[in-house]
């Protein structure tokens, strides 16, 4: 048995139920936020995110370049600010996962606004080389687990897409205990 929940640019899926924690009204929303319910599990509560596209520009030697890459960088910030807002309701011990498409790489000052709190699963228990961007030829890690609480990362990895241009990125997850 499994659920799932989509929006216009996200979805999660589970074995297990999906509840949508808020109506998907919002069509320029970057996030999809879900109850899951897993068999031995508390409720988790899993974040599915695409944060606005990076621009491909090639003139860094025009003004306007730079001022592109700067309001991007800006709006990931508001973008991940707001998921985490939302998360702000939960308990601080509660089991909660943010994955998907940070469109900005690893280790960019974007991932200060998770810490302390979240931490990054490739990084506790990354195995291979971890880029996800492009697919035939990865050089980027921009797609990402992060968690919390009771949620502990065992390994994680990548794996060659067959339908997208972006390597998948497989986390296997347990619940740490108390």
């Amino acid at each position: 048995v499994g659920g799932w929940a989509w929006n216009n640019d996200t979805a999660i899926l589970a074995r297990g139920e999906v509840a949508a924690v808020e109506p998907e009204s919002d069509a320029g929303r970057p996030f999809l936020l879900a109850a899951v319910r897993l068999d031995g599990w508390p409720e988790m509560h899993v974040v599915s995110l695409r944060l606005a596209p990076q621009p491909v520009r090639f003139d860094f030697w025009s003004a306007d370049s730079w001022r592109t890459y700067a309001n991007i960088r800006r709006k990931h910030r508001q973008e991940l600010a707001m998921i985490l807002h939302h998360l702000e309701a939960f308990p601080g011990d509660a089991p909660l996962v943010i994955a998907g498409d940070f469109n900005a790489p690893a280790g960019d000052a974007i991932f200060e606004l998770l810490r302390p709190k979240y931490a990054d699963a490739f990084a506790e228990s990354g195995r291979g080389w971890g880029c996800t961007l492009p697919n035939r030829f990865p050089l980027l890690r921009i797609d990402q687990v992060w968690t919390a609480g009771q949620i502990e990362p065992l390994a994680t990895c990548t794996a060659v897409s067959q339908t997208s241009d972006h390597r998948l990125l497989i986390a296997d997850l347990q619940l740490r205990s108390r």
